[in-house]
């Protein structure tokens, strides 16, 4: 399958890479940093220029696109609106706009932030409450993106595991810290249904290859874990020692996730169609280690 991610050097876009590049052929859109890779091709596109993204587009005429590119720094889009609705939700209308004209399946990754963080287990069906500005625009581009004829929606959790030199995740922020004997503060009372990034990948590459269109799935980890509970974790199966992981309140620090302090995910819908199960923490993390 012919597929054009974007954000090809962000956490979720270089995963994909790796994971499938000899599977389909995928050309991967980056805007400051170049990386390369076999059997994936790299071009530099800022997807905010209207004429650069439709002449690249129907150069390279996929049959699906897969938009993860994004201003995904929270305190960056509060800071910074002006970037954060250009590049998120212009961009976005942008990449839409062109992939109808060469009839691609648009699958779009959202957030889980889009909800209200005040309860458990978001479904689908759950009305979204954004309480910050990138999860506004991240919620602005799903409306954009729903006026298309053939998309795919993902609210995707919190993702853990390896990183490149230039994007990495809350696990590998982790393993260096820890690594270097540096204790760590972890929020205590925030909680995640966190996803193993090639579990993520592979449902992607599972929902595209299905005959489903014009959907919404919530997209994380069967278990509702604290970010502290999830260091825990990561510690004992790296072998690190828990007495650096220190438990903090999220309202001890200056945070912009103020208002995100239970983003869980019902992933029931989602594991109905796939074919696989999705990795719990402990099951993530080993895979992990061993990759």
């Amino acid at each position: 399958m012919k597929i054009l991610l974007t954000g090809g050097s962000g956490f979720l876009g270089w995963n994909f890479c790796k994971t499938l590049r000899f599977k389909h052929e995928i050309t991967a859109f980056y805007f400051q940093h170049e990386l390369f890779l076999e059997k994936c091709n790299f071009y530099k596109i800022d997807i905010r220029n209207r004429d650069e993204v439709f002449e690249a587009v129907k150069k390279i005429q996929p049959e699906v696109v897969v938009h993860t590119a994004a201003i995904t720094n929270v305190q960056i889009c509060d800071q910074d609106r002006d970037l954060a609705y250009s590049v998120n939700v212009e961009g976005t209308k942008n990449l839409l706009d062109a992939s109808a004209e060469v009839g691609a399946k648009f699958v779009y990754i959202s957030t889980d932030l889009v909800y209200s963080g005040d309860g458990s287990f978001f479904t689908e069906d759950t009305k979204p409450e954004p309480k910050s500005y990138y999860a506004q625009t991240k919620l602005e581009a799903e409306e954009i993106v729903k006026s298309y004829d053939n998309y795919i929606i993902l609210r995707l959790a919190l993702m853990y595991g390896w990183g490149n030199v230039f994007t990495n995740s809350f696990s590998d922020w982790l393993h260096t810290e820890l690594r270097a004997k540096r204790k760590v503060k972890v929020f205590a009372d925030q909680f995640r249904t966190p996803i193993y990034a090639v579990d993520a990948v592979m449902a992607i590459d599972e929902l595209i290859s299905k005959d489903i269109k014009n959907d919404i799935f919530n997209l994380g980890g069967p278990e509702r874990i604290s970010r502290y509970n999830f260091a825990l974790k990561f510690a004992d199966v790296f072998g690190y020692p828990q007495d650096l992981i220190i438990p903090v309140p999220m309202d001890s620090v200056k945070t912009y996730l103020a208002g995100a302090k239970d983003c869980s995910l019902n992933i029931s819908k989602i594991q109905s169609v796939l074919s696989f199960k999705l990795k719990n923490v402990d099951e993530g993390l080993n895979a992990m280690k061993r990759s």
